[in-house]
């Protein structure tokens, strides 16, 4: 039993530690290309996502991008059935779509990649996505309950956070009293609003939102504690907080020993109360911490493959999307739906599209080779990977628009723009076939050239 809590306890502290340092993986999207001037503007990558494939989506209202939390959006009620598609969408009769027993059959995510993510309860979930936070608010019910209290899952950028913390539990009542009136609708943002609530003065700190834990009469757990290690995940609730610690200050007037992080030891209950049956409470908060806690970061999981089938056009969760090379006059809705399935679609393009974004309003802006971002195809399940030479099943650089692939350098029409029948060719000729037999575990992804950690100055 004490190797299965440790093992436990190890899976969410590497997991959350691995996705602290992962924030960079979306960086380049969220900020968005430079404009240039014939093409016509829009909104960053990350944004058109949300906005694409989630019926609910609001702007985090910040004045400065630079201070903590920064500038993000939230998403909610995302279009399941659309995002992870069936086996139609993928452009051949008789191939399967990798999620497609998911989808129709509701069961769990494959083992490989989560611990107990359903993906019809997406649409239950809310995410908030900022600069130096991710939030997750998983589904209202007993599943996501801890003692009675709904708790989101909040995770820290390790590269912008100012602080030592990388993954905590907050009742979900105090985040959304501490947020209200800083989430505008998107359809109503028109830029920052002084008139709503600035986030950049809302302290989503650990120490912020343990103190607006306590005022609420609250508590807040701290995953990545230094005390869960050989105890086990009961120890992520602070020193003499109630329910389960408050004996502690008694245990140390009789008991005098605690570890490095504040905690009495169990052993205390045995030693000097005989009560060895209370061993049982903090083995069965264990189970229930864990299981709340991969769940959330299962969530998070399916959030990174939403983002990445959307990069590589798999979707069909698109929204006002007008262009002629789509819908048909006189077309209806399932007959659009149809033509996709059996072709290579417009979505397909959509990373090529830009690309050249970044191709045209970089060298517009005469932004210098460092700024300028390379895709790469890198690994889904970890956002904080940096493709390496085995790895690199093909690379674009938007300096020059030269695609290498399988040894060969192809140049990308300059004068494209990513919708033009020349490029699109190399595209479909040498980048969809990965998007087809790699779809299950790796996705197209921007990083600035000096690698990942030049990402997060």
């Amino acid at each position: 039993m004490k190797k299965v809590v440790f093992n436990e306890t190890m899976e969410v502290v590497d997991r959350a530690i691995r996705d602290g340092k992962g924030f960079g993986a979306v960086a380049i999207d969220a900020r968005g290309a430079p404009k240039a001037e014939d093409l016509e503007p829009v909104s960053p990558f990350l944004m058109r996502f949300a906005l694409d494939c989630a019926e609910d989506v609001r702007v985090v209202n910040s004045s400065d991008n630079n201070s903590f939390p920064g500038k993000g959006f939230y998403m909610g009620r995302m279009k399941v059935h659309q995002i992870f598609t069936s086996d139609s969408a993928w452009g051949q009769e008789g191939k399967s779509s990798p999620f497609l027993r998911w989808e129709e059959q509701g069961v769990l995510f494959s083992s490989k990649y989560f611990y107990n993510c359903k993906v019809e309860r997406l649409t239950d979930t809310g995410f908030i996505m900022m600069r130096g936070v991710k939030i997750v608010i998983p589904p209202r019910d007993a599943e996501h309950l801890i003692d009675g209290e709904h708790y989101s899952y909040v995770l820290y950028n390790r590269h912008f956070y100012p602080g030592p913390h990388v993954a905590i539990g907050v009742s979900t009542d105090v985040l959304q009293s501490l947020l209200q009136g800083a989430l505008i609708p998107a359809d109503d943002f028109v830029g920052f609003s002084p008139k709503q609530v600035d986030v950049s003065k809302v302290d989503l700190s650990y120490a912020g939102l343990l103190d607006g834990s306590k005022r609420c009469g609250k508590t807040i757990m701290d995953l990545t504690y230094g005390s869960v290690i050989g105890t086990g995940l009961c120890n992520v609730f602070p020193p003499f907080s109630s329910p389960y610690y408050s004996w502690e200050m008694d245990a140390i007037r009789a008991y005098g020993w605690r570890d490095s992080w504040g905690h009495v030891h169990k052993a205390f209950l045995i030693r000097y109360e005989g009560d060895e049956d209370r061993l049982e409470v903090f083995r069965e908060l264990h189970t229930e911490v864990y299981h709340w806690a991969r769940t959330c970061q299962d969530y998070l999981t399916a959030w990174q493959f939403a983002l990445s089938f959307y990069k590589m056009g798999t979707t069909l969760a698109h929204k006002d999307d007008t262009r002629q090379d789509q819908m048909q006059v006189g077309e209806s809705e399932l007959e659009f739906e149809s033509r996709e399935a059996t072709s290579v679609h417009a979505y397909r393009y959509r990373m090529l599209e830009e690309a050249y974004r970044w191709f045209k309003g970089g060298r517009e802006q005469g932004w210098t080779l460092s700024k300028m971002p390379v895709l790469h195809f890198a690994y889904t399940i970890d956002p904080n990977s940096i493709p390496t030479n085995e790895r690199r099943k093909f690379e674009l650089d938007t300096a020059t628009m030269v695609l290498r692939v399988g040894g060969e350098e192809i140049q990308l029409p300059q004068d494209g723009n990513g919708m033009g029948e020349r490029e699109r060719e190399i595209w479909r000729t040498y980048v969809v076939p990965f998007f087809e037999q790699e779809s299950t575990g790796w996705e197209p992804r921007f990083l600035l050239r000096d690698g990942a950690f030049s990402l997060y100055e």
